[in-house]
């Protein structure tokens, strides 16, 4: 069986890319069955990608009887995290909530494991994360009578609360119109546990990305963004020369003549 090598080429989640990694430690466990003639090896990997330093896990497998038409012996490798050059990386979000922020990464790493009706269900309870750590509980939702008339009534799921987000002034009439479309992802998902494709949850995570960087990204940079104006506008102040005021001279009263 082949040996391990001190370094090797594999695809870096990190880089987006084909990357040479070192081997910081290699663990072999090797075993054969003499009266079948099969034998196999595993290496079992720490390595650190050269291009940005990440550490990752693998394992390579080689089994005798698995060759190709010429008779040569391949591996079979298993990455962990899992490589994928169609993986979503997790974005840092430093002022959402930590409990949302939990959920979101969970729900990145399902989609790149590929468990799409999970993925689903963690994408509508963000929203609904979002929803209760901003205090909204119900919104204004248009039903219609018997008669075909139709009123508004106060309702307390999730599409009456995001009518609840944009009544608030949370979310703009183009949000909350895109915010309905991930809504019916997410009904279909887990009523109806129909799958939805990965492109269709690809848009959706964009979606919420969207929605934590509008409530909890920018209002934070425009802060920053303030003190940074007022800073250098304090600065610039500094700078100038004050301009002199003139001493006020001493009034002198001429002595009375005699």
């Amino acid at each position: 069986m082949p040996k391990a090598k001190p370094k090797l080429k594999s695809y870096c989640n990190e880089c987006k890319r084909e990357q040479f990694q070192k081997i910081l430690k290699s663990h072999e466990t090797s075993y054969s069955d003499d009266e079948n003639w099969v034998s196999g090896t595993s290496f079992w990997e720490i390595i650190e990608c050269g291009g940005c330093q990440t550490i990752s896990f693998r394992e390579v497998e080689w089994f005798s009887e698995f060759t190709d038409e010429r008779g040569k012996p391949y591996p079979t490798i298993r990455a962990y995290p899992q490589a994928d050059a169609n993986a979503l990386p997790i974005k840092p979000f430093l002022n959402v909530p930590s409990k949302i922020r939990k959920v979101y990464s969970e729900v990145i790493e399902t989609f790149n494991r590929g468990n799409t009706l999970l993925c689903a269900g963690g994408l509508r309870a963000i929203i609904e994360g979002i929803c209760s750590e901003k205090h909204i509980k119900t919104g204004p939702v248009k039903v219609k009578n018997r008669g075909g008339d139709s009123r508004v009534v106060r309702q307390k799921n999730l599409r009456a609360k995001i009518e609840g987000m944009f009544e608030k002034g949370l979310i703009t009439k183009e949000h909350r119109r895109t915010l309905h479309e991930h809504r019916f992802l997410g009904n279909e998902a887990l009523h109806e546990l129909a799958p939805p494709e990965r492109a269709e949850l690809g848009i959706a995570i964009s979606i919420v990305e969207h929605t934590l960087e509008h409530l909890y990204e920018m209002q934070n940079h425009a802060a920053t963004l303030r003190a940074l104006k007022k800073q250098r506008k304090s600065k610039a102040g500094r700078g100038k020369l004050q301009p002199l005021r003139a001493r006020p001279r001493a009034l002198v009263v001429p002595a009375p003549s005699l």
